[in-house]
């Protein structure tokens, strides 16, 4: 699967997407695909989260150089 910006998606990718609920932007683990989605992991107020979405609702952080 591929996210906004056409980069291939992987389970253990860094993610940001915009926090369900909210405007902001928070970071995550990619760490399920289902047949046409993506299931992230994230942190907030110390508990741990889950997020199915489209594919194209999040953006790969590029590896360091």
């Amino acid at each position: 699967m591929k996210d906004y910006f056409n980069n291939e998606l992987a389970i253990g990718d860094t993610v940001a997407f915009y926090q369900p609920g909210y405007r902001n932007f928070i970071l995550g683990k990619v760490v399920d695909f289902t047949p046409k989605k993506v299931r992230v992991n994230y942190m907030y107020q110390n508990y741990e989260h889950t997020y199915l979405a489209d594919p194209d609702m999040f953006i790969k952080k590029p590896k360091a150089l």
